[in-house]
Formats: structure tokens, sequence, C-alpha cells
């Protein structure tokens, strides 16, 4: 885990090693907040069309768990781990809606298309976890 803090804000080294490593962590945590926000609209659609099934609990599910990363992250709190589920899971539904898809035209192309853009999202937060991270 990381935790934001400055150790001494006088040690000009330090600063510039904080305030690049607050730059990275403050672009990250902006990453998953896309995320957050792309899921929030995907389960819209989801919840329209989808209610009571399989997708629609999965998607449930990945938001929630998004919503706690993003939560801690806000705090200060980048757990590595938590980022790799989160890419790992949104991954995973995108896989179950395009499987779904191709056995049912009418879920939508705008809810495979904005999927396919939040497993970007996510692998760029996780990318830009790891670099923060080191």
């Amino acid at each position: 885990m990381l935790k934001k803090d400055f150790k001494d804000i006088n040690d000009p080294s330090n600063f510039i090693k904080s305030s690049v490593r607050n730059s990275k962590f403050e672009t990250t945590v902006a990453v998953i907040k896309t995320v957050l926000k792309d899921l929030n609209e995907i389960n819209k659609i989801v919840n329209a069309a989808s209610f009571g099934t399989a997708i629609y609990t999965q998607a449930e599910d990945v938001l929630k768990n998004v919503a706690s990363i993003a939560s801690q992250a806000d705090k200060g709190t980048l757990n590595l781990k938590q980022v790799e589920l989160m890419t790992i899971s949104i991954t995973e539904l995108a896989q179950l809606i395009a499987k779904t898809k191709a056995t049912n035209p009418l879920i939508s192309d705008e809810l495979v298309t904005s999927l396919d853009r939040t497993v970007d999202d996510a692998n760029t937060a996780l990318k830009l976890t790891i670099l923060t991270l080191e």
C-alpha cells in the first residue's frame, strides 16, 4: 500500500520526490475515478436491460468494488492487488457481455463500446498504480 506522505517538507530532495509521487498519485486517482464514472454509466444500461441476471449481479459487484477502491484512493491509499483485481473483474464483465451479445443481439453496441473503453481505463489505472508505487 502507498500512503501519501511528506516526510520533511523542508528537505528539498524529499519534497521533489514527494511532489513527483504526489503528481503520479493524483493522476492515478483521477483515472480510477474515470473508471468508476464509466461503470456508473454502464450499470444504468445494464440495470435497464438486464435486471436480475448474471450480468446485472456481476456489474453491481464490480461497481461496488471500484467504488471502494476509489474511496480508498481519495483518502490517500492505493493497493496494487486491489487495482489488479479491479482490472480483472472489469475485463471479465466485458467478456461476459461480449459473449452474451453473440447470442443476444438486443445487447446494445453502446454497452460493449463503453465496456471496452472502461477496460482500457482500468488497464491505464493499473499501469499508473505500478508507476506510482515504484
